[in-house]
């Protein structure tokens, strides 16, 4: 989608944002995104992806042109990430009316209606509207089992899967650690995002809850992949090398003794203990002779730049190459 089919309004008059922004929501012809969200968080010096998508719905309006009410040209649907968003969405809600321009639908059984208004009634799944609902696809349900989707932060996600694990509004709330209110706001996000049903019945669709409950029931065991531009790296690496081995401790390959007068500084001994390799490389004898360190957007924090200068120069002392990679090297 060309840039000036969408209308993006900026709430801040921050550069950067009206740099990245433009890219992040730029498609080619044949409906693909150009730039890889990952990327786009690397190059405009983001902590990380997930937190520049946030800053992206906290501060930009988005929507095509074609999704302006006819009637006063306020927009009847917003963009927040690009996530599930395809050419066929725009002709599909193109000229609908806004909210304030729609007239009030009137219910179509008026004696049913009267009768579940009335108070103590129980509010059936029949009773309340359906919002319009996409199908979760399979990838993004595997997005989701796998603990990644970008249109969500992490407290967004904790609190879905609360209430694919409970059905309660309230008990997902306390999961997550945030009061009845602000379970509220986290539940209009996810309602936005069309990931609800409605709140009895069903709430959550067949097939994302299912995806949830599974990651719900999945072993506390972590991947000791950081990420998925680790994992593939690490899959490049051992097409081109036989022995590699990822999250290397330091202090498993190199001896104090030999760099201990790099200790200049109180936090040196004790980070030299904590500190990891992301990938080593070692010959058929099991000796190191290349390390690999993977450069992700928190590479650009002034305490980690820190952190890694200490490490390289430990590694130069010993005489072990150091080898960094980037996001753009991956793939």
């Amino acid at each position: 989608m060309l840039v000036d089919e969408l209308v993006i309004q900026y709430r801040t008059d921050d550069p950067k944002l009206r740099d990245v922004v433009p890219l992040y929501w730029l498609m080619d012809e044949n409906g693909r995104w150009v730039h890889k969200v990952a990327a786009l968080a690397i190059q405009f010096e983001y902590t990380s992806y997930p937190v520049m998508v946030e800053v992206f719905k906290q501060q930009t309006v988005v929507y095509p042109q074609a999704w302006a009410c006819p009637q006063c040209g306020q927009p009847a649907r917003y963009l927040r990430v690009r996530e599930g968003f395809s050419y066929s969405h725009v002709a599909r809600y193109a000229n609908q009316l806004c909210l304030s321009c729609k007239p009030p639908e009137l219910p179509s059984h008026p004696v049913q209606a009267t009768v579940q208004s009335s108070p103590g009634a129980d509010l059936t799944e029949r009773a309340l509207p359906r919002r319009a609902r996409r199908r979760v696809t399979q990838g993004e349900a595997y997005a989701f089992e796998a603990g990644r989707y970008e249109a969500l932060d992490r407290l967004e996600f904790e609190y879905l899967k609360g209430l694919a694990l409970t059905r309660d509004m309230k008990q997902a709330a306390r999961r997550v650690g945030v009061s009845d209110a602000a379970g509220q706001k986290l539940w209009k996000v996810l309602e936005d995002l069309e990931l609800l049903v409605d709140r009895v019945g069903g709430m959550i669709s067949a097939d994302l809850e299912q995806a949830l409950q599974r990651l719900n029931a999945r072993p506390r065991v972590k991947s000791i992949f950081t990420s998925p531009k680790v994992e593939q790296l690490y899959r490049q690496l051992k097409r081109e090398h036989l022995f590699v081995f990822p999250e290397v401790p330091l202090v498993a390959i190199i001896e104090r003794a030999g760099v201990v007068h790099l200790f200049t500084e109180r936090w040196h001994a004790d980070y030299f203990l904590k500190a990891r390799l992301d990938f080593v490389v070692c010959d058929h004898a099991g000796v190191p002779y290349l390390a690999i360190e993977y450069q992700g957007g928190y590479h650009g924090n002034a305490d980690v730049q820190r952190r890694d200068r200490f490490k390289a120069s430990v590694l130069q002392a010993v005489g072990l190459k150091l080898q960094t990679v980037s996001a753009r090297d991956v793939g």
